[in-house]
């Protein structure tokens, strides 16, 4: 008899499993179907809409346990990086608006229960490119992470994020941003790390043309941050950042003693554009 109702229990528990991997699926396919609307749609309304709906359906299956494992790669529009430890990860997307700019949203959600999920406010417009000020995630420079390099200098860690912003029709941008953790899980964006000229910025923004492409990012083989030089296409166009285009030169940051220090004219091989 015990037996018998130890096989009944078992039953019950992995069909209250298949039942509930069948909801996320149904559910992951309604949010991924927000996700192309968004993406794609050709009418504002419907992008807005569906972005709403999409971060009511997003908070709600993060809400259910052990959601950290939950793989969000099936959201293609969506970036989702991890940190070294798995401790917590960000996620960033994008939707267009109006007459070519676009908003950012996103979250960090640490790895734990209960749920710990921390929204990021894009405040781009009323932050400008604002280079030597620490705000939070109620003020964030809204963009897509697609990178993240992790430091440490004298027990704290300084987590290095590349980010991409569409901007507007004739310009694009990418960010170079840093964010700290501390003991509390208080989360801050800029710090005075990046050398940048006679002084150090809290952040870095690159604008260049919309017609060409630029990398920024992480490259091993020299152990920096790549970042190739940007010019003017004539002289006329001198301080026209939205003109702006590659050279074909690399410049990088080496780290050293909790700072990114600047570094010209490096040689990494055959770079890849991200």
């Amino acid at each position: 008899m015990r037996g018998l109702k130890f096989y009944f229990l078992t039953i019950v528990f992995i069909l209250s499993i298949s039942r509930a991997n069948a909801q996320n699926e149904q559910e992951l396919g309604r949010l991924n179907e927000l996700v192309k609307t968004f993406s794609s749609s050709d009418s504002l309304e419907l992008r807005v809409t569906a972005n709403y709906q999409f971060i009511k359906g997003f908070v709600d299956l993060l809400k259910q346990p052990n959601s950290f494992n939950f793989k969000l790669d099936t959201f293609k529009s969506i970036s989702t990086i991890y940190s070294a430890d798995n401790s917590f990860r960000i996620c960033t997307w994008a939707v267009k608006q109006d007459l070519g700019s676009w908003r950012h949203f996103g979250c960090i959600q640490f790895n734990q229960t209960p749920l710990m999920l921390v929204p990021l406010m894009d405040q781009s417009d009323k932050l400008g490119e604002l280079t030597d000020s620490t705000i939070t995630p109620k003020n964030w420079f809204g963009c897509v992470y697609y990178g993240m390099i992790e430091k440490k200098y004298r027990r704290k860690k300084y987590y290095t994020l590349v980010g991409y912003d569409a901007h507007e029709p004739f310009s694009q941008k990418k960010i170079l941003e840093v964010m700290t953790i501390d003991k509390k899980k208080v989360i801050r964006f800029g710090a005075p790390i990046f050398k940048d000229g006679d002084k150090y910025a809290h952040r870095l923004f690159y604008e260049y043309s919309k017609t060409t492409t630029m990398a920024l990012r992480w490259e091993k083989a020299v152990n920096m941050i790549v970042v190739e030089n940007l010019i003017p296409p004539k002289a006329d166009n001198e301080g026209q950042r939205f003109t702006y285009v590659p050279d074909g030169s690399l410049n990088g940051f080496y780290w050293k003693k909790g700072k990114w220090l600047y570094k010209e004219n490096i040689v990494v091989g055959n770079p890849k554009t991200k």
